[in-house]
């Protein structure tokens, strides 16, 4: 081989060997608090379909510093606005922890992922992905502050 193709392959081996195991260490424990935290959810859910939340969105988008106050009625923000449009809902905050930390995991996956979740609903209270080690501005970090369900 020459110079070229052996350092070629090299850099290919290092590459696979790097995404081989890009999931942290406690992606199955992850998975299961998800599964957990999906199951609490789903009992509240479904019975209102309707819930206030105020949820910040880490990120350089310096218009939308700070929480925003959102509605949700039947999984769909209401009225949404500059700021809020892009916001996910609780239902897209849990499917961010399953694409990113759960999901082909241990082939694939983030580099890094801190997930709190309610202790008595189930939600996303805090998310942290950091979807590729050392790039900058792709990670996903979501804050919930508060939580109401709305009146029926």
């Amino acid at each position: 081989m020459t110079f070229i193709k052996k350092t070629l392959f090299i850099l290919a081996f290092l590459v696979v060997s790097s995404l081989a195991d890009r999931c942290q260490a406690d992606w199955r424990q992850i998975r299961r608090r998800l599964a957990s935290a999906k199951r609490r959810w789903a009992r509240k859910a479904p019975s209102v379909g309707c819930y206030n939340m105020s949820i910040e969105k880490v990120c350089l988008c310096p218009d939308c510093i700070g929480p925003q106050d959102v509605k949700v009625v039947r999984s769909k923000i209401q009225n949404p606005q500059k700021c809020t449009k892009d916001l996910p809902t609780v239902s897209e905050l849990f499917d961010l922890v399953e694409q990113y930390c759960v999901k082909d995991c241990p082939s694939s996956g983030a580099f890094s992922c801190e997930v709190e979740f309610d202790d008595k609903y189930g939600y996303v209270t805090d998310l942290n992905i950091d979807v590729v080690e050392n790039m900058k501005d792709e990670e996903l970090i979501y804050s919930v502050k508060k939580l109401s369900f709305c009146k029926k």
